[in-house]
C-alpha cells in the first residue's frame, strides 16, 4: 500500500507540474513573434519559465539564450521531481539522467569539433545537473581537444568507449 500512495503522490506532482507546461496557443504566439527577444518577454510572464528569465535582459536574447533556456527549464524540472522521490524512485530516475548526460557530452563534442561552438548549456544549467551526475561537467565544457574531453570524462563510466576517439587520426563527429 505504501508503494502505491508513494507513486500516487508522485503522478500527482508530475500532473501539477504539467499544469504549467505551453499550451499550443503559447507555441502559436511565440511562432508568430517577431524576434527572440520578443519571445523571450513572452516566455517571462508564463510561470514556469519565470525563475529562468527573472534576471536576464530578454532585449539581449539570442537563439543560443532560447535554447538554452529551453534545455535548463527540462534540467529545472527534473530536479523538482527528484526532490520529490524517494530512494528507489531516485534508482529509476538516474537512467533518464543518462540522456542528459549523454546530450552534454555531444554539445561538447560538437564544440570541439566545430572549433569553438560554444551553444551548450549555461553554467548555472551545468550546476542544476551537476548534483545528479558524476560527469565532471565544467572541466567537459572547456574542454578544446579530444585529449582534454576525454580526460574529463576519465572516471566515468563512458569512458571505455570513448577512449576509441583517442586513436583515430580522422576522429570525426
Amino acid at each position: 500500500m505504501g508503494s502505491l500512495i508513494s507513486y500516487s503522490a508522485l503522478v500527482t506532482k508530475v500532473r501539477a507540474m504539467e499544469g504549467h507546461l505551453l499550451k499550443p496557443e503559447d507555441y502559436e504566439n511565440l511562432a508568430a513573434m517577431g524576434s527572440i527577444p520578443q519571445a523571450a518577454a513572452y516566455l517571462k510572464r508564463i510561470p514556469s519559465y519565470q525563475s529562468l528569465l527573472e534576471n536576464r535582459d530578454e532585449s539581449q536574447f539570442h537563439r543560443e539564450d532560447m535554447e538554452r533556456l529551453m534545455v535548463g527549464a527540462l534540467y529545472y524540472d527534473f530536479s523538482k521531481i527528484y526532490r520529490f522521490c524517494n530512494k528507489k524512485q531516485r534508482q529509476l530516475l538516474m537512467i533518464y539522467i543518462s540522456k542528459y548526460e549523454v546530450a552534454v557530452m555531444k554539445r561538447s563534442l560538437r564544440r570541439i569539433f566545430n572549433h569553438g561552438d560554444r551553444t551548450g548549456e549555461s553554467r548555472t544549467m551545468r550546476e542544476i545537473l551537476q548534483k545528479y551526475t558524476k560527469i565532471p561537467l565544467s572541466e567537459m565544457a572547456q574542454a578544446e581537444t579530444i585529449p582534454e574531453f576525454l580526460h574529463a570524462l576519465r572516471d566515468t563510466e563512458y569512458a571505455k568507449v570513448l577512449t576509441r576517439l583517442e586513436h583515430r587520426d580522422t576522429a570525426t563527429l
